[in-house]
């Protein structure tokens, strides 16, 4: 169970199926169109090969089509790589949930982070909490693990050939 489960919660009980699950912008989805594009999503991701755990990236303008990018790769199984993002806030926060299941998220090594989640009987990555580049964005990840893990690594951009 990662991130995606609240969404096909909200899809196996019904009872939540036509409320709001996205507004940006003009768009707004409810839970049933939102669930039925991120599941499309994720089944050509690994159609087209996308297995459990590879890293994924995505050029794309912040919006719908992100977002729905971003549940896609998660419910599919691959990362989120985060290290080519153009971050146009100086503050990202994300909100990471693993049960019996994990995720890993990858940051470029300037970023500043600040990591508040907790794992039982599971595990929650500490390790590269701390300062990047001064300046630099900050992301902060928040969340839980049960049964499962968060892992959060810092790691450099391939050097283009």
């Amino acid at each position: 169970m990662n991130l995606t489960t609240g969404l096909r919660k909200a899809i196996a009980f019904d009872t939540d199926a036509n409320a709001e699950a996205l507004v940006c912008g003009d768009a707004r989805l409810d839970n049933r169109t939102f669930v039925d594009r991120v599941a499309r999503l994720a089944s050509a991701l690994v159609e087209f090969g996308m297995g459990d755990g590879d890293r994924v990236a995505m050029l794309a303008a912040n919006g719908q089509h992100y977002i729905e990018y971003y549940f896609g790769v998660l419910w599919g199984g691959g990362v989120i790589d985060l290290r080519y993002a153009d971050f146009t806030s100086t503050e990202v926060d994300i909100h990471a949930c693993s049960i019996m299941g994990g995720q890993t998220i990858l940051l470029p090594p300037e970023v500043n982070v600040e990591i508040d989640g907790h794992g039982v009987m599971g595990g929650f990555d500490h390790e590269v909490a701390g300062q990047g580049t001064p300046g630099a964005p900050t992301v902060r990840i928040r969340g839980f693990s049960l049964w499962g893990g968060v892992g959060v690594r810092r790691k450099n951009r391939k050097t283009q050939r």
